[in-house]
C-alpha cells in the first residue's frame, strides 16, 4: 500500500476574542511574529478551530528547566533520571528513598536525579503541597530535600479520609508545620502558601508541562527522556539492571 503525504494548511496564531480570554495566569498572549514567546504569567495562545474542532492553547513554557534536582547532580551526567511524582501518593512514597539512593550510589557526575511534582486531581491536598515544592525551593533551596522527605514521611495525615471534615486551612498549616520541622519559618511558609503567591502558579506549569509529557500517574520515571516501565518497589538493584548496560555503553561509545 502507497501512503500518500499530504501537506497541511499554515495555521496563524490567533488572540482569542474577548469575550473567550481566560483569566488563567498561564494562558498566554501571543507575540504576532514567526516565534510566538510563552510566560505562565500572561495569557495562552489559541489556535483557531480545525474542522469543527474546538480552539486549542499551547501549554506555557516553563521559566527554567523543570525539577528540583538532588545533591547537585551534573548536568553533563550520562543518566539523566527524572521522576514525576505526587507528594500525597502512596506510590511515589514508596520510590522516593529509592531514587536518592540510586543517585548517591552513582554519583552526581554519573546520575542526575530530579524529581517533578504532579500533583493528581484526587489527592485533595496535592496542589497544595506541589506548591509548597515551590516556596520550600523558594525559601531555601538547600532544604527542598529535606522538606521533601518529611512530606512523604508524614503524608498519611493529609490523606483524604484523614482531612474530610478539615478546612483548607488546616492543609496549608501541617505543609508549613512541617516545613518548621526541617528549618524554614512556619510563618514565612505559611504566607506564600496563598492561591495568589507566584509560586502557585508555577506549580500549575510544571504540572502542566507533565501532561505535555504524556504523564497520567505517579511516579511515572524516565532516563534521559524516555519513559521507564518501573514500579514503586524497585530496589537500587533493579534499577542496576537498567542503567549498568547504558553505561557501559557509553564507555564503548563516548
Amino acid at each position: 500500500m502507497v501512503l500518500k503525504a499530504i501537506t497541511p494548511t499554515p495555521l496563524t496564531p490567533m488572540c482569542p476574542p474577548p469575550s473567550t480570554r481566560s483569566t488563567d495566569p498561564e494562558r498566554h498572549q501571543p507575540i504576532p511574529n514567526k516565534v510566538i514567546l510563552l510566560s505562565p504569567f500572561s495569557r495562552g495562545t489559541t489556535i483557531p478551530n480545525i474542522k469543527g474542532m474546538k480552539s486549542l492553547t499551547i501549554a506555557p513554557i516553563p521559566l527554567r528547566p523543570p525539577g528540583f534536582f538532588y545533591s547537585n547532580g551534573s548536568c553533563d551526567a550520562p543518566i539523566q533520571l527524572q521522576s514525576f511524582v505526587d507528594l500525597m501518593c502512596p506510590d511515589s512514597k514508596a520510590a522516593w528513598r529509592t531514587y536518592q539512593k540510586v543517585a548517591d550510589y552513582y554519583g552526581p557526575s554519573t546520575v542526575r536525579f530530579s524529581a517533578l511534582i504532579f500533583p493528581l486531581p484526587y489527592h485533595r491536598a496535592a496542589m497544595v503541597a506541589a506548591q509548597g515544592a515551590f516556596v520550600a525551593a523558594r525559601l531555601d533551596s538547600n532544604k527542598t530535600y529535606s522538606w521533601f522527605n518529611t512530606v512523604f514521611d508524614k503524608q498519611a495525615a493529609l490523606y483524604n479520609a484523614n482531612i474530610t471534615e478539615q478546612p483548607d486551612s488546616y492543609i496549608v498549616n501541617a505543609l508549613s508545620e512541617w516545613a518548621s520541622d526541617v528549618g524554614y519559618s512556619k510563618a514565612q511558609f505559611m504566607m506564600h502558601l496563598s492561591p495568589s503567591d507566584p509560586t502557585q502558579s508555577l506549580a500549575r506549569v510544571e504540572f502542566k508541562y507533565g501532561a505535555t509529557r504524556g504523564v497520567f500517574g505517579t511516579p511515572q520515571t524516565f532516563i534521559n527522556g524516555v519513559v521507564v516501565s518501573s514500579k514503586p518497589n524497585w530496589t537500587l538493584g533493579d534499577w542496576k539492571q537498567v542503567i549498568d548496560p547504558l553505561l557501559a555503553e557509553n564507555k564503548y561509545f563516548f
